[in-house]
């Protein structure tokens, strides 16, 4: 979602009109849920998807055509390979679609398209709100404030931890992503920041110099943080939906970081390390008072066993346990 209110904030700013294509609801099997998104210029599609297939190719032709008459429209897609008004997919069932106008000379849209980037960019949540008859869009914060746009009447309603669909209004919750604290800059976290954007987790690199906390360093990062190893807590508030991963520049660092997240309550620890190194630190944190089922939880050596070498495959291995970890988490929620 961060690139689909992204590209269309640019598009708005280059005075191009867009076309916001979500799926609102769909019943039996559909390629994508209620609150898919794709944003279509003049020339197609440019960013985002609701499923792939003619579902996509059909929507990208029809806000094209919405697109030059400045229309506004809800379309029921039949998703059968049979029925007379069906696309021809196997899935077998339907899907509404909302072909929403966004005019770049509209100062709401672009105040909410702007307001919505900013807070998918700071991951603190909060509910896009788009009606359904074509009047203004609403954002609303976390704590349920107006960011931008009209507040509807029944604004508490709107705000659910999944999509909602009224008569008037359709809103869906704008994600969080599990935030991925990475205790080190150098090489191996340069590797790993991108990789962790890029399959929706919120990196943060916590360094104790200055060089390794340069947010140019760090383009895809969330945050940098300048911090202290030997007392995190005094620049860093740890949640225990974090995920952690220890490569500091140092063992005894390594040490020090993992003794102290080993007394909060944290989704994941993952720490680099030999098989020596592995065996020496956890004799230490046996004899610092840590309990053996803490110790053995953290994962360590981190990262899935595929045999990497450079920092590269490395990120790689380290975000395909980190993957695996948290669709357990989700799964059992």
């Amino acid at each position: 979602m961060d690139t689909v209110f992204a590209r269309a904030a640019q598009e708005l700013e280059k005075s191009h009109d867009i076309m916001l294509v979500t799926v609102v609801g769909s019943a039996g099997s559909a390629p994508r849920k209620a609150g898919s998104c794709m944003i279509v210029g003049a020339e197609g599609r440019l960013v985002g998807t609701i499923g792939g297939g003619n579902i996509e190719y059909q929507s990208e032709i029809k806000a094209r055509e919405l697109l030059e008459q400045k229309a506004t429209l809800l379309y029921p897609f039949v998703l059968n390979e049979t029925a007379t008004d069906g696309l021809g997919m196997m899935c077998g069932g339907t899907a509404d679609v909302w072909f929403q106008y966004i005019s770049a000379e509209s100062a709401t849209w672009r105040a909410t398209i702007q307001a919505t980037t900013q807070a998918l960019a700071s991951n603190k949540g909060g509910w896009l709100v788009l009606s359904l008859s074509g009047a203004e869009p609403c954002l609303l914060s976390a704590q349920k404030e107006l960011l931008a746009g009209t507040l509807p009447a029944d604004a508490d309603a709107l705000c659910a931890s999944t999509c909602v669909r009224t008569d008037e209004f359709f809103s869906f919750p704008l994600p969080t992503k599990e935030r991925a604290i990475i205790f080190g800059g150098g090489h191996i976290s340069q590797a790993l920041v991108p990789v962790l954007a890029s399959v929706d987790f919120y990196p943060v690199v916590f360094d104790n110099r200055p060089e390794y906390t340069d947010p140019a360093l760090f383009p895809c990062a969330g945050a940098t943080i300048l911090g202290d190893y030997l007392a995190i807590s005094d620049s860093l508030e740890l949640e225990p939906s974090d995920f952690a991963i220890i490569v500091t520049q140092s063992h005894a660092f390594d040490y020090e970081v993992q003794e102290q997240l080993l007394h909060h309550e944290l989704a994941y620890i993952g720490a680099i390390g030999s098989s020596r190194k592995t065996r020496t630190i956890r004799e230490k944190l046996r004899e610092a008072g840590i309990s053996e089922e803490k110790i053995m939880a953290v994962h360590m050596p981190v990262g899935t066993e595929i045999g990497a070498v450079t920092p590269a495959e490395i990120a790689i291995s380290i975000v395909g346990e980190m993957i695996a970890e948290r669709a357990k988490q989700r799964a059992a929620q």
